[in-house]
């Protein structure tokens, strides 16, 4: 029994972590004509956040390599809501590698729950599109602003041949970084990353509390009935 109280009272613990992201103002509608169209303006500002449902997208970076950096640079990648079937974004860049060698693009973001949301981000998901078969897109997940953090999961894997990957945390969470390494080989193509990401709901204040008390409840019956053997 006391097993079990322990165990309950860790899980209720764990569900409400929040990674520290650091904050943006005034943010928009995700995809937003003018404002938050393209990743340029999304790193430049004067908008630096978006927003789809109750999830807020910030901290953007993209970083072409090879032919993309001419080619592909951050202005030409749009951002758009992604919905269906959870919310996320849709980030179409049209990375058709022409060259002779292969071209690279980092792209980086933290995603969260905003303030007021009673959710928490469970899993979350990679889908590439327009992808000849060598293209291929990996993306991962940590709790700091660069790759180097601490990982969060495992690191999603999508190609031409591949085109979708999923990932469960082992604990939802309120906040993390994500980090994908598009590349493209010479010759091949790739058209649009969707990223989605599902929730679940956390427990209110009350819940806990009732929560908590049904465990002292519970753990003083027991003892009760152990004094009384």
């Amino acid at each position: 029994m006391r097993m079990i109280i322990k165990a309950v009272m860790a899980g209720a613990v764990v569900s409400v972590v929040t990674v520290a992201v650091p904050g943006a103002a005034n943010a928009v509608v995700c995809g937003t004509p003018g404002m938050t169209a393209n990743l340029g303006q999304l790193i430049s500002g004067p908008v630096t956040s978006c927003t789809v449902g109750t999830k807020e997208f910030l901290n953007f970076s993209y970083t072409p390599a090879g032919l993309f950096v001419t080619t592909v640079p951050a202005a030409s990648v749009t951002v758009a809501p992604a919905l269906t079937p959870d919310p996320g974004l849709l980030l179409v860049g049209g990375w058709a590698n022409t060259s002779t060698t292969t071209a690279d693009a980092l792209i980086g973001f933290a995603v969260r729950e905003m303030a007021g949301s009673t959710s928490l981000i469970r899993d979350a998901s990679l889908d590439i599109s327009g992808a000849t078969p060598l293209a291929q897109d990996v993306e991962s997940f940590s709790s700091g602003i660069s790759p180097g953090g601490t990982p969060i999961g495992r690191a999603l894997t999508v190609t031409g041949t591949s085109t979708h990957d999923a990932e469960t945390f082992a604990s939802p969470l309120a906040s993390f970084f994500v980090f994908d390494n598009l590349s493209v080989p010479a010759g091949q193509a790739a058209s649009d990353l969707n990223k989605e990401f599902s929730q679940t709901a956390v427990p209110e204040p009350a819940s806990l509390a009732i929560l908590g008390i049904s465990l002292l409840g519970m753990g003083a019956a027991y003892r009760l009935r152990r004094l009384r053997k």
